[in-house]
């Protein structure tokens, strides 16, 4: 039963408002989020409680309690400890990361690492793997540190924390991401997450928290010295612009989907709409009067024409081209359904009672087939050295509707020439029928004729 609840609270933490507290911050540059609660020591940590907004972009942003921002900037102190807990239902397939660059080791970027020299640095902390980094924490409590004072691995799961797993010998990242990727939900579920981290490096004036496993989700964080904000100076990580973030107009809002344009998904399913005229045909039955059938319209509507690519010599190309759209309706389909039937799901999941898992498959869907999505996608931009492989293909997506419309073209062409084929043999037919009509009157007429005659002369 403690599983249902959780899919269940899971489910409403993505459809309703969040609770707040009297510090509200708009997670802007000028107003940075803070912390929830705590004092910043090792004893009581200042905390940041962090979730996952799946509406928000193709993969979703990470969001924060008292916090109003889509993509939030967080403030941190230099010195003070902070935990940011990941035990919101959210965050499965999500293992939370820091990094000196926008997206870290997916950008293939420095991050936050014993052995790592923070950049501008004059420390040699790298020689002793003693530089600034995060530590990653689980088990049933979320006070099992996941790593270890040496490069031997620890078994760290006992009778009452069963599910705490086997240390890294570092500082826990090698056993925290594979338990977020690796791990079924209902086991990720056992324990709860959390990764402390702690600026002690002067030359650190900003960092980016970012997804170990999903690429543009970094957001900046900002270092503060008594309450006054570092600036590089030449020295330390190089200012870095994030991506841009994702402009959703007031249908995404009501549907809950974005374009992603991560994945060449510039326009998004808003663009595919009943009403824009890119699908002649429909693909629900049903009133357009109904929100959620015009959503699913959209999107399938969008498949349809993203899926048109043209077939290369290489048939796992073809295959990623075509699934990375399929599964972006396939995601989005699940965002609408929470979006627009979030009550539907809570009360079908309460009616299956200990079997309820629609709730949950939402997540999977949403959470799974992104990180499938980033795979392939990554696949065939490493497969060219040039150009890298477009997942859509406008061109080919032209031609096979124009092709359509020929040959939609031609069968009505041929249907009028069929019609008319008919129309002539009925015509020719009632001809001929009114002339065998006529000639019979004729015949009758002559004949009555030829009988007076007669009788005259008689």
């Amino acid at each position: 039963m403690g599983l249902i609840f959780a899919a269940l609270a899971a489910l409403m933490l993505l459809v309703a408002p969040r609770g707040v507290s009297a510090a509200i911050h708009a997670g802007t540059e000028a107003d940075p989020c803070e912390p929830t609660s705590g004092s910043g020591t090792t004893a009581d940590p200042y905390i940041f409680n962090a979730s996952v907004d799946f509406f928000v972009s193709s993969t979703g942003y990470y969001a924060f309690d008292d916090c109003t921002a889509e993509r939030p900037v967080l403030k941190m102190e230099a010195g003070k400890v902070y935990d940011f807990l990941q035990t919101d239902a959210t965050n499965w397939l999500h293992p939370m990361g820091f990094a000196y660059y926008v997206d870290g080791a997916h950008a293939n970027k420095d991050e936050l690492e014993p052995g790592v020299t923070p950049p501008g640095s004059s420390s040699t902390c790298a020689a002793s793997d003693a530089c600034q980094s995060p530590m990653y924490y689980g088990g049933k409590t979320g006070s099992v540190f996941l790593g270890g004072p040496s490069s031997t691995p620890t078994f760290l799961s006992t009778a009452s924390d069963p599910y705490a797993g086997v240390s890294d010998g570092g500082f826990g990242l090698d056993v925290y991401e594979p338990q977020f990727k690796d791990w079924s939900k209902a086991a990720w579920s056992e324990n709860k997450y959390k990764v402390r981290l702690s600026v002690t490096d002067a030359a650190t004036a900003e960092l980016f928290y970012f997804c170990h496993l999903h690429a543009h989700m970094s957001g900046r964080i900002l270092v503060f010295d008594g309450g006054v904000r570092r600036t590089n100076n030449g020295a330390g990580n190089v200012a870095a612009d994030l991506p841009n973030q994702t402009v959703r107009n007031e249908e995404d809002v009501v549907c809950g989907f974005t374009p992603a344009e991560n994945h060449d998904d510039t326009l998004g399913p808003s663009a595919f709409g009943l009403g824009t005229g890119m699908c002649v045909e429909r693909h629900l039955c049903g009133s357009e009067d109904d929100q959620f059938l015009r959503c699913m319209e959209a999107i399938d509507c969008q498949m349809e024409h993203t899926m048109r690519v043209r077939h290369s010599d290489d048939p796992v190309v073809t295959f990623m081209r075509q699934m990375i759209p399929h599964h972006q309706n396939a995601v989005n389909m699940a965002k609408i359904l929470l979006r627009q039937g979030a009550a539907a799901v809570a009360s079908a999941d309460a009616a299956l009672g200990e079997d309820a898992f629609i709730g949950q498959m939402l997540v999977d869907i949403i959470n799974g087939q992104n990180l499938q999505i980033h795979d392939m996608h990554g696949y065939l931009a490493g497969l060219s050295s040039g150009d890298p492989v477009e997942v859509q293909d406008a061109d080919c997506a032209a031609d096979l509707k124009h092709e359509a419309g020929l040959a939609k073209g031609i069968w009505i062409l041929i249907g009028l020439l069929i019609g008319l084929v008919v129309l002539a043999a009925v015509m020719f037919g009632a001809w001929i029928w009114h002339r065998r009509v006529i000639g019979q009157y004729k015949s009758l007429d002559a004949g009555a004729f030829a009988g007076v005659a007669t009788t005259a002369k008689v």
